[in-house]
C-alpha cells in the first residue's frame, strides 16, 4: 500500500505510468464483453449490426471505464473515500454519476 505515502499528483502520475505500461505489453485492460454490449445498446447498436470501428470504440470506451474504476479503488481512501463512498451510494440509487475518463 505505498500509494498512501503519495500525493495526489505523484499517485496519479504512478497510476498512468502502470496503466500506460501494461497497454503497451497488450494487456487487455477491463475487455468485459457486457460492457461493451451495453456501450453499444446505448448507442441502438448490436455486436451484429454495430461496425468494427463502432466496436472498436465500444472496447476502448470499456477499457477507459475499467481504468477510472482501477483509479477510485485504488485512491487514498482517508483522503478520497467519503468522494468514493457518495459514487458509490449514487449509484445504489440509481443515480451513475461515476466518471467515465481520468
Amino acid at each position: 500500500q505505498e500509494q498512501c505515502n503519495l500525493n495526489n499528483i505523484d499517485f496519479y502520475r504512478e497510476f498512468a505510468g502502470r496503466i500506460q505500461g501494461l497497454k503497451t505489453a497488450r494487456v487487455s485492460i477491463g475487455r468485459d464483453e457486457c460492457v461493451v454490449d451495453e456501450i453499444l445498446k446505448e448507442q441502438g447498436l448490436t455486436q451484429v449490426a454495430a461496425t468494427q470501428a463502432q466496436k472498436e470504440a465500444a472496447v476502448s470506451r470499456a477499457e477507459e471505464q475499467a481504468v477510472v474504476m482501477l483509479y477510485l479503488r485504488n485512491i487514498n481512501q482517508s483522503w478520497h473515500g467519503s468522494m468514493v463512498r457518495y459514487l458509490e451510494d449514487a449509484y445504489a440509487t440509481g443515480n451513475d454519476i461515476y466518471p467515465t475518463l481520468l
